[in-house]
């Protein structure tokens, strides 16, 4: 391993490296092209570690950090972190006089790792909103709400959907009464980013609360519905999904959803007495799990209950009046139960915006109906259901 703790930064090592260790980090334990660093922490504190890769072609990146300079086996993991770019980086906490292992390397053989430039960087305490200790409580501010600065810290871990966050902002809020809340983030950065939201129950760090929610997007904009209790607080985790995004001037919106039937499984629209083919006006955009079980993820799902008086095989036909594509999925469970659903009698799939399936029903029983799409993007609009035995 080169030792750069004496080096000036950003320092570049020249030469094309490309050994294949036969271990690596957590996050990619089959290494390709790497170059090793070691690095000795002058004092306590969090310390920057962002790493290029002067490829002349495209390459992903890999950035893993030990404890130690033991090779085999390695110390212990302090970061492991993916890119999809010839650059990366992380922030770890460091101990003075420890010395560190620093392994950087591509994710396939094709990649090329060319003149590898390393820099570290001791991160001086951060504002609030930069670090999960330090979030800023937006509870009582007038939404949008919108927190200067930029950000660029790189935590440790996040959310379920993006374990590794980049330029990540910490945003706190208490729920002022019970009920579902709409969690709407835009980042005001200058040049393309995608975006990665998670909500974490209380305001624990280390570790974190239960997660409620953890959505990604390939916008600058992000949103999530999570359910909220009067008086709990909360943690709100607003980043980017590589470093070479940034997050400048991060906008909070929190909104209180007023459910409508049909919205959410707790709620779902009783067309037992309605005459078909019945249509519910709106957009529906409820992405709660689990679907059928012929689509688990469900997007955009409407729910509607049926309760038969007859005994028998009833066809049910569900149609999206979306103005664009859709592809959909119909499952239908036995009772009325979210967590979980009730035995599933049917469960079908379509690659346009309406589909039908036959259930054998029992009379009296009541049933839950899921209609949704197999895709976020795709929307729900208007859905009409018919049900004939």
């Amino acid at each position: 391993a080169l030792d750069v703790s004496a080096e000036t930064f950003p320092f570049q090592a020249s030469g094309t490296f490309d050994v294949d260790p036969p271990v690596g980090g957590s996050c990619d334990p089959a290494p390709t092209n790497a170059v090793w660093f070691s690095y000795t922490a002058p004092a306590d504190g969090d310390y920057h570690f962002a790493l290029v890769n002067h490829t002349g072609t495209p390459a992903y990146s890999r950035l893993a950090i030990f404890a130690g300079v033991g090779c085999g086996p390695l110390g212990p993991e302090l970061a492991c972190g993916t890119g999809n770019a010839p650059s990366i980086s992380r922030d770890v906490t460091l101990v003075q006089g420890q010395s560190y292992l620093v392994l950087f390397h591509t994710d396939g053989e094709a990649y090329t790792m060319v003149d590898p430039e390393i820099s570290v960087t001791e991160v001086l305490p951060g504002g609030p909103g930069a670090e999960c200790a330090s979030a800023y409580d937006a509870s009582a501010e007038v939404f949008p709400f919108t927190l200067a600065g930029l950000f660029d810290r790189d935590p440790a871990v996040g959310g379920t959907c993006d374990t590794t966050p980049n330029n990540a902002v910490w945003l706190s809020y208490t729920a002022p009464a019970d009920g579902e809340y709409r969690f709407d983030l835009v980042n005001h950065s200058g040049t393309n980013a995608y975006s990665v939201l998670a909500v974490f129950a209380g305001t624990a760090c280390s570790p974190l609360g239960p997660q409620l929610a953890c959505t990604t997007a390939p916008a600058k904009t992000i949103s999530t519905t999570v359910t909220l209790v009067a008086g709990q607080s909360y943690l709100v985790l607003f980043h980017t999904d590589g470093d070479n995004y940034s997050m400048v001037d991060p906008e909070l919106t929190v909104s209180n959803v007023v459910i409508t039937p049909g919205a959410r499984c707790s709620l779902p629209y009783d067309v037992s007495a309605e005459l078909f083919p019945f249509q519910l006006p709106g957009t529906f955009d409820d992405d709660s799990g689990p679907g059928g079980s012929c689509d688990a993820v469900p997007n955009n799902i409407v729910w509607f209950s049926f309760t038969p008086i007859v005994a028998g095989p009833y066809t049910i036909s569900v149609a999206n009046h979306s103005g664009t594509l859709a592809y959909s999925r119909l499952a239908v469970f036995t009772g009325l139960g979210c967590a979980p659903h009730g035995p599933e009698v049917a469960c079908a799939v379509a690659s346009a915006a309406n589909v039908s399936t036959v259930a054998l029903l029992a009379a009296g029983q009541p049933y839950l109906i899921a209609f949704y799409t197999d895709g976020e993007p795709y929307t729900m609009v208007d859905p009409e259901i018919t049900i004939t035995p």
